[in-house]
């Protein structure tokens, strides 16, 4: 692998150099200098009995176990990374300096030849093989990444090349997740994590492509449905089990990301219909989470997404009177805090929850009210607080029991 780059590189070089693209063939002759210097075998040797610099590392007490068995295998295989990078960039430039089709074509070939190369190497569990198809998976799919982004803010056409290699790219996965058992494990999560951004990204970039639905409607309910499939039925799949955690936890954070994506929505679009079934189908699934597991992050989110689609009711009715402003200000905490009383609690905390929501939220809205509208007649303000403390003692009679 190491000769094959060197080669490309060079012979790229003297392509440009017969062309006259002088800068672009100075370019990737300092590339092949910096592959030939950084990457060669001599420079390895040469380290190995170079007495004065391992006496140096001595010096600065380094532990030459863990640097020659952890830090040095570790920059071997990143060095394929890197040099599938300046591969694919190499043959994006010429591509691009005489057909942007030839790009897709050679992707195409190479991604062909390394898949044939990994199943007729299956068996053998050859890890440089692995490692050849892990480290080009990561670039290539990185690449087209990079064009699904491209073609979707230009809102270019798209020809059947690009298609099958964007297709090729989710083959990929399938192959290494399925198949890839030699990586560490944490490395492994560390793949299946960015699989299931890509195959996000994938489908959101297709989804628009064809029905050119609108980017923020495309994005929530998309990611709401590949939430549900990540959480809960891919981890039921023999080989991805050991995923299970992983996209578990992969799920809940971007839930908890979309879900203030939403949120933010419903306060800056004028027509929110859909936005309201999304948080809707949020809510319910985030109670799912923290009843199945007690996560209190989702119970948060659970509680906020109420006071919000509460606070956006009251909003849409443009209340302006005293009266109606009492019922903004104590209906919600009431609700909470009579929906303890009424129904029985599975965690113990939960009551906590509710109970402090309902108040920091009758509190928070009963001083938006009086420096809103400067408010502070004597009589109003004893109303507010008398039902206030009315509320507070209601949560101190229940809370007390536990």
């Amino acid at each position: 692998m190491y000769i094959f780059f060197l080669i490309i590189n060079l012979s790229i070089s003297f392509i440009f150099y017969i062309f006259s693209n002088y800068i672009e063939s100075v370019i990737f002759f300092i590339i092949w200098v910096f592959l030939f210097v950084y990457f060669s075998p001599f420079r390895v040797s040469r380290a190995k009995t170079n007495s004065k610099k391992a006496n140096l590392l001595e010096k600065f007490n380094f532990n030459k176990n863990f640097f020659l068995k952890v830090v040095i295998p570790n920059i071997q295989k990143a060095t394929y990374i890197i040099a599938f990078f300046f591969f694919y960039l190499s043959l994006y430039w010429i591509s691009y300096s005489f057909s942007w089709d030839l790009f897709s074509i050679f992707t195409l070939v190479i991604s062909f030849f390394l898949i044939v190369l990994f199943f007729y190497t299956l068996e053998q569990n050859n890890k440089v093989v692995f490692l050849i198809f892990r480290s080009n998976f990561v670039v290539y799919s990185l690449l087209y990444l990079f064009f699904y982004f491209y073609y979707f803010f230009l809102s270019k056409e798209i020809n059947y090349i690009f298609v099958i290699n964007s297709f090729l790219s989710i083959f990929w996965i399938i192959c290494l997740l399925f198949y890839d058992k030699i990586s560490p494990f944490f490395r492994r999560n560390l793949l299946y994590i960015y699989s299931l951004f890509h195959l996000f990204i994938f489908i959101l970039f297709y989804l628009n492509y064809l029905f050119k639905i609108e980017f923020y409607i495309l994005f929530t309910y998309l990611w709401m449905i590949l939430s549900i499939i990540y959480f809960e039925y891919l981890p039921k799949i023999k080989a991805l089990s050991i995923f299970d955690y992983t996209s578990k936890y992969f799920s809940i954070i971007l839930n908890y990301i979309v879900l203030i994506y939403s949120m933010f929505l419903l306060f800056n679009l004028s027509h929110v219909s859909e936005i309201l079934l999304i948080l809707f189908i949020w809510f319910l699934f985030n109670i799912y989470i923290h009843y199945k597991f007690e996560n209190y992050l989702s119970f948060s989110f659970v509680i906020a997404t109420l006071i919000l689609l509460y606070t956006k009711f009251f909003i849409w009715l443009e209340i302006k009177d005293f009266i109606s402003y009492i019922i903004f200000i104590f209906s919600l905490p009431s609700l909470f805090i009579s929906y303890t009383y009424l129904v029985k609690i599975k965690y113990i905390n939960d009551n906590y929850f509710i109970h402090y929501s309902g108040l920091l939220f009758s509190l928070a809205t009963i001083l938006f009210y009086l420096f809103k509208f400067w408010d502070f007649d004597i009589l109003h303000i004893s109303i507010l607080f008398l039902i206030e403390s009315m509320l507070f003692l209601s949560s101190f009679v229940k809370l007390k029991k536990w």
